[in-house]
């Protein structure tokens, strides 16, 4: 839902893929096995996106927490810095 209120979009190569799928489930002729099939096929999709979807924030988060971490600690290394104190004694 997130997705979709910020308008964008999960990027992977499944559409391709599931719509000659999802075609070729369509034209078989018994219905009952039809529905079946598509259900089934519908259920797969679903999980493999939801995997995809928490890989890619899984991978993000981390990216993030990454790029906090390395700030907090180039910052406090610059700031240990310019606190060290002056080796002049004043005399």
């Amino acid at each position: 839902m997130l997705l979709h209120h910020f308008h964008l979009m999960l990027a992977t190569k499944q559409p391709a893929m599931t719509a000659a799928t999802l075609a070729t489930l369509l034209h078989s002729r018994d219905r009952a096995e039809r529905l079946d099939r598509v259900v089934e096929f519908t259920m797969r999709i679903c999980s493999s996106q939801f995997a995809a979807a928490v890989a890619n924030v899984i991978l993000c988060s981390s990216g993030h927490l990454f790029s906090v971490i390395s700030g907090i600690w180039r910052w406090a290394a610059i700031t240990s810095v310019s606190r060290k104190p002056s080796r002049c004694s004043g005399r």
